[in-house]
């Protein structure tokens, strides 16, 4: 007899999520389309942060990463304790995506945020747009961030 994880695919069945709903993407959807809806959904029970930060919102994630006090985030892939990458999504599968190991940064100057891809391979976009290699390029509340193919939204502590 097969059991319930084997009849829904596991951990990737969402019915089983905290928010227990089921999302079903019809064809003609695009896949990021689909990411976009599931992670503004998470969005309903926002995270309450105290400090000037960033919460990272990550697919199948039930709770947003929170960077506070930073003014500068570096993304990308830790490949050793001693590396300077901030936001490390190595365990999100960010190398089988096609995430650098410094892959951009997030830098919060003058009451703005900014996004900068540092020259990566697969580079960054935001809301759909690929923005220029070493270019800061203004992010919004709410914005979707892609890294090679991760894809994550993003949301502004006070």
């Amino acid at each position: 007899m097969m059991d319930d994880e084997t009849i829904h695919g596991g951990t990737d069945d969402l019915r089983n999520t905290e928010y227990g709903k089921t999302w079903i993407v019809s064809e003609d959807e695009s896949v990021s389309q689909a990411l976009t809806e599931i992670l503004r959904a998470t969005l309903e029970e926002e995270e309450k942060v105290d400090n000037q930060g960033v919460l990272f919102y990550i697919p199948n994630e039930t709770k947003p990463i929170v960077i506070t006090n930073e003014n500068i985030i570096r993304i990308g892939r830790s490949v050793s304790e001693d590396n300077s990458v901030k936001l490390d999504l190595t365990p999100f599968y960010g190398a089988e995506l096609g995430v650098s190991r410094y892959h951009a940064e997030i830098v919060f100057q003058d009451a703005t945020y900014f996004i900068k891809d540092m020259g990566s391979t697969n580079g960054t976009w935001v809301n759909n747009e690929k923005i220029a290699p070493y270019r800061q390029t203004v992010i919004q509340d709410g914005d979707q961030i892609r890294l090679g193919h991760f894809t994550m939204l993003v949301k502004f502590a006070p």
